[in-house]
């Protein structure tokens, strides 16, 4: 139906916003109403989908807006067209399709014979194009934004230095697909003018490879870099023939004669760009407990996987919201102890802001959406973990001071009393049968006849439609009010701003302050300026009136969460105006949703643990700017940043760094086996950096395996955007250690349920990215530095600006000419090695589980 039409699509944008995932199939949304069903051709293993929205409005999959209908290249059935190949020449009505016809595609199309595609326009995008998410694959474009903005490695393959490296007999390689097809993407990313690339033919070469990418199930973007590597590493190994080695080792662990032999051993039979550019060397060493003998070995590496350490304090981000709509919202940091409770938080935020301990409500928001409110006997890591990844933040609520002046306000123990007596002797309580509290949060002290509405804000476009202007508001009402009461209470919340607007128009038209203080409606009171801002609006003629909302500044509705509106009984309302009369009231209200005794029960839990319904009384604000463009309210409704409060990160890098050095015991799941003793140990084992390559990647440990599930740690850890200084951490180096941060993989939400994004410095733009599938955005670098940061690129400062590949080619010394890798391979043949090592990713295995 043109209703379910009107939900799916967004008219304003060319798809419409929600988790990111494009919907596989065909969209019938593209298709007119009157299109008869055997136009499409229906088969019996076909499957319609239809989607509804979660409590939020919100979509999983995403639509685009304008399909075409067309003849697909490949089934030669007229279906919406989802896919056009860069040539032009084919189109298809979906992925498999497009899939299913590339090999007989691929000889004639001139993308993929080096056309213009391939090459650098004027128009050309230069690395900040955005790649489509085939479905849960933010894991590797995230992991590709990331190397495609490392510009010592994209320029190699952009100048197409690789095709004289390619290693197509290598066994251990894919034959050069992975490295052919790794170019073929940078190139689109650099030189297209496109927003977005399709990265389908890369996803299904690694899938092709490695079987754990073949399909589209939640996938680690670390171990994805870490295998991508590899594999490319294998495709471009110069080392055509790889002779046998030996493994060096020692037991003394102040002996560090092993590391050259072992940095040869490597080179002898891994040489590439990967290894030139990725590939550093760690000291691993290992203590029996029993017999107290160690063991040396060093190991090349590609990924730095960093520990973070537990935290004794954690940093909590709030924003305060004043009841006074005046005066801008702003966020603030506080350092609290990890196994605090809400409770401090609230006395910390009291004698900071100079506010009411149990003066406001604090409110988790995701979406602009109330998620949670917090009780005062909830734990601190329960924020941390709302907001792991910034997927939900802190909202300080304030209360209406006034309200903590009347008869409501009981105050905090005398209502602790009154749970206490209810919970003992369970009554029923007065007119309105409310049971006790489940959690101890007592209405911040007021009576029960006052209840917490939340406000969600709105703003209606010129074509019609509403979107968000702001996140939500939260007033209390009295039970006992009237709708007419509630219009007015709303009226005074949101007065301020009205105020604030014609003061500035006012001074706009007479070019002077001094005549604005002469104006009449400084005078009036909450119902003459109501009244002059609602012109007509009576009870005798509010359900006319508000048919017409473009009339006034804005309209309030009831939120319904159910598919049949609870106020009126319509399937397809869109919210219901809140009457402007004095004879419903609020406790009518919470009659048509069920539940009388409402007391916001709700938004106190999360919502997989609390199953009851969604009985809430919400009220929904939209602000119309079509007539009222004097009261443009988007500055003053939304949060500003308060600037002087710097951030304070319970953790940085160094203190990983410091973690990674330090001493550890195995668990019992990577027992070593001591040649000594004949067993396997739980040994001690330590790490040392003992060489730094051109480009390093430092991954933060953020999942944390426990004994039946797993957590994310959403620890922030700070770290330098340039002037990483690794002195201190590598042994002997002949180099010096210093690096600029260039590229970060973020990670946001839990394991179950994540997402991953990219910021990149655009060496060709000059400036910092945020690259979120498709959209790619400009950012300021003092953004770049979150609790998301998962993986780090950090390009060493003495080759930032190099890119002459035959001086930055890893050697003994630093630097090797053409002909050192036939030199090491005749060396170690002399030597009669016997066991074979290389980079293999056991051996990260082994050591960053």
């Amino acid at each position: 139906s043109d209703v379910y039409k009107r939900q799916l699509i967004n008219t304003r944008k060319e798809v419409e916003d929600n988790t990111g995932i494009e919907f596989p199939g065909m969209p019938l949304t593209a298709l007119k109403d009157s299109t008869p069903l055997p136009k499409l051709s229906l088969k019996p293993t076909d499957h319609l989908v239809l989607e509804l929205p979660d409590g939020k409005g919100q979509y999983v999959f995403r639509y685009r807006k304008s399909l075409a209908i067309g003849k697909c290249s490949f089934c030669d059935e007229e279906f919406a067209i989802v896919g056009t190949c860069k040539c032009d020449k084919v189109r298809y009505c979906s992925l498999s399709c497009r899939k299913k016809d590339r090999k007989f595609h691929k000889g004639e199309c001139k993308a993929d014979a080096g056309g213009e595609e391939w090459k650098e326009r004027v128009d050309s995008n230069m690395g900040i194009t955005g790649l489509k998410n085939l479905g849960n694959t933010c894991y590797m474009n995230s992991g590709l934004q990331c190397l495609s903005n490392v510009w010592q490695f994209s320029k190699y393959f952009l100048n197409d230095l690789y095709l004289a490296e390619l290693n197509t007999q290598n066994n251990l390689g894919s034959g050069g697909e992975i490295a052919q097809s790794f170019a073929r993407l940078v190139k689109l990313l650099w030189y297209t003018n496109e927003q977005a690339v399709v990265p389908l033919e890369f996803k299904d070469v690694m899938g092709k490879y490695h079987s754990e990418f073949l399909g589209f199930q939640q996938q680690d973007c670390q171990e994805f870099i870490a295998t991508f590597l590899d594999g490319l590493h294998e495709d471009l190994n110069r080392v055509r023939v790889k002779p046998l080695v030996k493994q060096e080792a020692s037991d003394d662990p102040n002996d560090d004669a092993a590391k050259e032999p072992s940095w040869r051993s490597c080179l002898a039979r891994n040489m590439s760009v990967v290894v030139d550019l990725f590939y550093g060397q760690y000291k691993s060493i290992l203590q029996c407990p029993a017999c107290t003998k160690y063991s040396v070995n060093f190991d090349s590496y590609s990924v730095i996987s960093l520990p973070i350490p537990p935290e004794v304090q954690t940093v909590i981000k709030a924003c305060f919201v004043p009841f006074n709509q005046g005066i801008k919202s702003k966020w603030y940091r506080f350092t609290i102890d990890v196994n605090a409770k809400v409770d401090e938080l609230r006395e910390m935020v009291a004698k900071r802001l100079g506010v009411k301990k149990y003066g406001s409500v604090f409110t988790m928001i995701s979406a602009q959406t109330f998620d949670r409110f917090l009780a005062s006997d909830v734990d601190i890591k329960a924020i941390s973990k709302l907001s792991s990844g910034s997927l939900s933040l802190l909202y300080i609520q304030e209360i209406d001071p006034e309200l903590f002046t009347t008869s409501e306000y009981i105050g905090m123990e005398e209502r602790k009393q009154q749970e206490y007596i209810k919970t003992v002797s369970s009554p029923t309580h007065l007119d309105l049968a409310i049971g006790s509290l489940s959690h101890e949060d007592y209405n911040n002290g007021l009576s029960d006849n006052m209840l917490k509405v939340a406000l969600n804000i709105y703003r209606k476009g010129l074509k019609g439609g509403k979107e968000r202007v702001t996140f939500s508001r939260l007033i209390y009402v009295n039970r006992n009010a009237t709708a007419r009461e509630v219009h007015m209470q709303v009226f005074r919340y949101f007065k301020p701003l009205f105020e604030l607007a014609l003061r500035q128009t006012s001074i706009a038209q007479t070019q002077t302050a001094s005549v604005y203080k002469e104006e009449t409606h400084l005078n009036m009171s909450d119902t003459e300026l109501f009244a002059n801002l609602f012109p007509d609006l009576r009870e005798d003629n509010w359900k006319e009136k508000l048919k017409h909302p473009r009339d006034y500044p804005y309209t309030v509705a009831l939120v319904n969460a159910s598919q049949t509106c609870c106020f009126c009984g319509d399937a397809y309302c869109q919210n219901c105006p809140l009457p402007f009369t004095h004879e419903s009231r609020v406790v009518d209200l919470l009659e048509k949703l069920g539940d009388v005794g409402a007391r916001n029960e709700y938004f106190f839990y999360e919502h997989t643990e609390f199953e009851a319904p969604r009985r809430e009384l919400e009220l929904e604000i939209v602000f119309n700017e079509d007539k009222y463009k004097s009261l443009l309210l988007e500055d003053a409704l939304e949060s500003s940043v308060d600037e002087e409060e710097k951030e304070k990160a319970s953790k940085n890098i160094y203190d990983c760094l410091d973690a990674f050095n330090a001493n550890e015991v195995l668990d019992a799941e990577n027992l070593w086996f001591c040649k000594n003793c004949k067993q396997d140990v739980r040994a001690k084992k330590r790490m040392e950096i003992t060489r730094i390559p051109p480009i390093l990647i430092l991954h933060l440990k953020r999942f944390k395996t426990l004994l039946d599930s797993a957590e994310r740690i959403g620890t922030f850890v700070s770290f330098p955007l340039k002037g990483l200084d690794l002195e201190k951490y590598v042994k002997n180096s002949d180099i010096k250690p210093s690096y600029n941060l260039c590229a970060v993989s973020n990670h946001f939400g839990s394991i179950a349920s994540g997402h991953y994004t990219a910021f990149a410095w655009n060496k060709v733009r000059r400036g910092w990215y945020n690259f979120d599938d498709t959209n790619v955005t400009r950012m300021t670098e003092s953004k770049v530095c979150t609790s998301a940061a998962y993986v780090l690129f950090y390009v060493r400062q003495d080759i930032e600006m190099q890119v002459d590949y035959s001086k930055i080619k890893q050697g003994l010394s630093g630097v090797y000419r053409a002909g050192d890798a036939d030199d090491v391979n005749v060396e170690m043949e002399e030597e009669g090695c016997i066991n074979s090592i290389g980079l293999g990713r056991s051996v990260r295995q082994r050591f960053f589980k």
